[in-house]
């Protein structure tokens, strides 16, 4: 195992203890320009309910887009039984919801997508319906000058689908990726409209060699991150997808991200995620928030993906909006993004605001000694400083990434000690994860064992 204290210098004493029977052996090894990556401040931003005296009815399978500074837009989605066609705009000045009167606005729908071209022009494609077995594929741009919806009629135009993803590319263009096609089959082509020309242009069809290593997949999000780039991040094909990829208008190609690879080269990554909600804040972050894992449905923790350092961040909250699903998420200013309705207990239609607070993101630092490690024979001693036992979270990993279970391994006594048996672990090198809340910081520890 290892046991990590603060020297001179700034630099790191790492203490290796390998287990072997009923003898210990030290291993000293000093660094002194390496660091354990930790994360994270609690105070990297935080959510607030806004309780807009008029809303939209609760739904899911909606979708959202920003309308502006201080403005969103949201079109359709339903519950069982009953879809919807109707539009709302959010006004964060005013803190309400708006019903939009409009004339041949698009038939009823869910599962569709919908995105921003400019300031006042929307783009809204395909979708499901619950009078049909078939998905759409119409094309239908919006007016928010005039409140007037255009279907168009363009010579090149994708195939029918719903649970695919379009998001603002540029000016007068946005990208259409992926989703679920007539039959069941999962897609992968990628789309570009413009609106100079009232077209469909394919980049990518469905199956592409160029773009084999992209899963085709459906609850796939997109989010614009600037300079005409556009983030892809999970979906579901067959099992949740976790995977990151970047569309440079550009070169008009797909790019993948690799993690953050921390020490001996594991990956830090996020959980495989679907049906969840993501948008861009300062084109620095990437904002996630629910959706389903593979721990459970409908879940409520909030992520941020540094574009910078491209390393995921749970935020540690003590305010959250309630567990769930197919719910989407717009951002409504630099800083700030506006989450409305989803699938969970219900179908809520409450509005929450989130919004970024850069000057608490700690970059990867290095303990401070709030815990120590030390080893004794089939045993681990986790002991603790200022810290409550009831703070503390402790995970443990194989090389893997394999999450172990250890809540019958744990003993807790007094004195801010936690004993850790190991008796029963396989030989090999495992990495313990310790989450600590000190009221003041939400910081993660990685200590490495090597049981022998």
């Amino acid at each position: 195992m290892l046991n990590l204290n603060k020297t001179g210098n700034n630099s790191l004493h790492f203490e290796f203890i390998i287990h072997h029977s009923s003898f210990i052996i030290f291993i000293y090894i000093l660094l002194c320009t390496v660091s354990i990556p930790i994360m994270l401040n609690a105070q990297s931003g935080y959510w607030t309910e806004l309780n807009p005296q008029n809303s939209p009815p609760g739904r899911a399978y909606s979708a959202t887009t920003s309308a502006g500074e201080g403005k969103v837009l949201l079109f359709g989605g339903g519950t069982p039984g009953r879809l919807y066609n109707d539009l709302w705009l959010f006004d964060l000045e005013r803190n309400n919801w708006f019903e939009i009167e409009t004339k041949n606005q698009p038939s009823p729908r869910c599962c569709h997508g919908f995105t921003r071209l400019n300031d006042s022009l929307f783009l809204l494609f395909g979708g499901d319906t619950l009078n049909s077995i078939r998905y759409l594929n119409d094309t239908w741009l919006f007016n928010l000058n005039d409140s007037t919806w255009t279907e168009i009629q363009p010579d090149s135009i994708p195939q029918e689908r719903e649970e695919h993803a379009i998001e603002y590319l540029s000016e007068n263009q946005a990208l259409l990726f992926g989703g679920r096609s007539n039959g069941g089959h999962y897609l992968n082509d990628s789309w570009i409209f413009d609106y100079g020309k009232l077209n469909w242009q394919s980049i990518f069809r469905d199956g592409d060699w160029k773009i084999w290593l992209i899963k085709r997949r459906e609850n796939v999000i997109l989010t614009n991150i600037g300079d005409g780039r556009v983030m892809l991040y999970g979906g579901w094909q067959f099992q949740r997808l976790n995977d990151i990829w970047i569309f440079d208008d550009t070169s008009q190609n797909w790019v993948t991200i690799q993690m953050y690879s921390g020490p001996d080269g594991v990956n830090w990554t996020h959980p495989r995620r679907d049906r969840h909600a993501m948008c861009s804040l300062n084109d620095e972050y990437v904002l996630v928030f629910g959706g389903d894992s593979e721990e459970m449905q409908g879940t409520n923790d909030t992520w941020l993906f540094d574009l910078k350092d491209t390393i995921w961040k749970k935020l540690e909250l003590p305010i959250l909006p309630s567990g769930r699903s197919d719910v989407h998420i717009a951002r409504i200013s630099k800083d700030k993004a506006l989450l409305f309705g989803g699938q969970g207990n219900g179908f809520p239609n409450d509005t929450w605001l989130f919004t970024l607070d850069p000057t608490g993101i700690d970059e990867l630092q290095t303990m401070n000694d709030p815990v120590n490690i030390y080893s004794y024979t089939n045993s681990i001693k986790i002991s603790l400083k200022n810290i409550d036992e009831q703070n503390v979270g402790i995970y443990l990993y194989n090389l893997l990434g394999n999450r172990i279970d250890i809540s019958k391994s744990l003993t807790y006594s007094n004195s801010n000690q936690i004993y850790l048996s190991t008796q029963n672990f396989n030989p090999g090198i495992y990495l313990i994860r310790i989450n600590l809340n000190n009221k003041e910081n939400f910081i993660v520890a990685y200590f490495y064992i090597w049981l022998i």
